[in-house]
């Protein structure tokens, strides 16, 4: 988008949020409702496509997602011999036959609400 914009081509860009929801469901919990408790990001950071989808479909809004979820399998030989020894069972939910784990994962950019921020601070 900084490339676009810089070239003179970033007026009027609409991002694409196509499969772009979470591959799990993450929430929400009772503290997302109250607006002294959280105050460092966003926890609805990874589904304003699905939250604001009317406004940013007639553009009254220009919102970007601010935590990336993504599931992976991880496969470790430390885990994969200990789950081999007897030593992790494998269960099949988190650790796999073969040894791999299935992580979730969630890169968070942090969003400042400042008025409850400086509350905290005085």
């Amino acid at each position: 988008v900084a490339l676009a914009a810089q070239r003179g081509g970033g007026n009027g860009f609409k991002p694409d949020f196509t499969n772009t929801l979470p591959p799990c469901q993450i929430g929400p919990y009772k503290s997302w409702f109250d607006a002294d408790k959280i105050v460092s990001l966003d926890p609805w950071g990874h589904v304003p496509q699905s939250i604001w989808r009317e406004r940013l479909a007639s553009g009254d809004v220009d919102l970007r997602p601010t935590i990336a979820v993504t599931k992976s399998h991880l496969e470790l030989p430390e885990i994969m011999e200990a789950a081999e020894a007897g030593v992790l069972r494998k269960d099949g939910a988190h650790l796999q036959d073969d040894g791999s784990i299935l992580t979730t994962k969630a890169a968070v950019e942090p969003v400042w609400y400042l008025p409850a921020d400086a509350k905290r601070f005085g």
